[in-house]
């Protein structure tokens, strides 16, 4: 396979980004959530 930037292999680098969107996108959301669970709790 072809060699990425840090030696691993191109399918590796897409993994990793992928997971550190996804994984800023749920810290972005979680006041947002926390918001709509005190809005619609008790």
């Amino acid at each position: 396979p072809e060699v990425g930037f840090s030696g691993r292999s191109r399918v590796d680098e897409w993994a990793v980004g992928i997971v550190m969107v996804v994984g800023l996108f749920l810290l972005a959301s979680l006041p947002f959530a926390l918001l709509y669970l005190v809005v619609l709790g008790p």
